[in-house]
């Protein structure tokens, strides 16, 4: 029996030894395990960017104007021509992308066809009289338990640049359908964007911190463990769990914030964030694969990162989905600790029978 654990160690050791590694560049940090950057791509100011899901295609809001359609490594094509873009949503109801023009103080729809032509329409002429500024825009999701808003609107945050900063929410359906939701009564400085989930209402107040909306009117600075939020930007919810991500333009870098236990944890950093980056981080999950799109406005850049779980138990690294060195070393790693995750065959014995079925599922692959 030695012989045949021994035989298979070296199997993995050689295994291991003649697996490319192709190492990180100068690019971001990941920090979160299991995360891999799928796509890195330049481009020209883009102040928001999202995955549509009806397509797979990158769209992007390009400050100073314009909308942008591009694929994974950044062949893209324009859609529209506008005017100060701030932020871009998809609304999962309609299937319509909404955009907002900050200075005119203007929300668009755009409808697509199945050809990808884009039909624009103004949707949105202000909130209130004065300076209207629209930045952040996400739809209010079924799950919403709160009452400021109602499921299947979409909310919007108003920076009110020369006016009052605001809350504002209004119908993806019926046009000019707005209503307000609240005004900032000191507690607002620049509200940049927003996310909703379950009772929660978080808004990335730039240089500030994160601002949660109660269902009083009340709102509260979130001073989380492990970090201080100095110029957040942007704010999404984990498709996946009750997680606040949340990008930090001074920290240059995203966190993930654990509401219910306070902790926060980078989760990737280095990105080249600076001065300027409203809604810069957006989310998609097609049930298998979560993506989160961060646009960089003053390095000009789209990072697009992606998890998928593992696809068998010889997974063991991410980034998973695929079979590489770095799952080797962590089942040669398990094993030697007599961890539970190499007890592959749950006998409770850590023996060649494990080494064995870790090799078989290596030499399957992943699918």
């Amino acid at each position: 029996m030695h012989n045949r654990i021994t035989t298979c160690t070296s199997v993995l050791l050689a295994l291991a030894a003649h697996t490319t590694v192709t190492l990180a560049g100068t690019g971001p940090i990941i920090t979160e395990s299991g995360w891999n950057l799928e796509s890195d791509f330049a481009f020209t100011n883009p102040m928001s960017a999202l995955i549509n899901p009806d397509d797979g295609m990158i769209y992007l809001a390009i400050r100073g104007g314009d909308i942008y359609r591009a694929d994974s490594i950044g062949n893209a094509e324009m859609l529209l021509n506008t005017d100060d873009v701030a932020g871009i949503a998809y609304d999962p109801s309609t299937g319509a992308l909404f955009f907002s023009e900050d200075f005119p103080g203007n929300i668009h729809r755009v409808d697509l066809s199945i050809d990808g032509n884009a039909t624009e329409t103004t949707w949105v002429t202000g909130f209130a009289s004065g300076d209207d500024d629209p930045v952040g825009i996400t739809p209010v999701p079924d799950d919403y338990t709160g009452t400021l808003l109602t499921p299947g609107m979409m909310v919007s945050t108003d920076r009110g640049f020369n006016g009052t900063d605001a809350v504002w929410s209004w119908s993806p359906t019926v046009s000019e359908n707005e209503f307000f939701v609240r005004d900032d009564n000191g507690t607002l400085e620049d509200p940049v964007d927003i996310a909703v989930k379950g009772s929660t209402i978080a808004i990335a107040d730039s240089n500030t911190a994160i601002k949660l909306l109660a269902d009083d009117g009340t709102v509260t600075t979130l001073s989380p463990n492990g970090v201080v939020f100095a110029d957040p930007q942007g704010v999404v919810f984990d498709t996946r769990s009750d997680d606040l991500l949340v990008l930090d333009v001074a920290l240059d870098a995203i966190y993930r914030v654990n509401l219910t236990t306070g902790d926060a944890t980078p989760m990737f950093q280095q990105l080249g964030l600076a001065v300027t980056n409203w809604g810069g981080i957006n989310i998609d999950d097609d049930g298998t694969t979560q993506r989160i799109v961060v646009s960089a406005i003053e390095t000009d850049r789209v990072y697009v990162f992606s998890i998928t779980p593992p696809c068998s138990d010889a997974d063991l690294a991410g980034a998973f989905g695929q079979l590489d060195f770095f799952d080797v070393s962590a089942f040669l790693s398990a094993y030697n600790a007599q961890d539970p995750e190499a007890d592959l065959n749950g006998d409770g014995i850590f023996n060649f029978f494990d080494v064995s079925i870790f090799l078989s599922l290596y030499n399957m692959g992943c699918p």
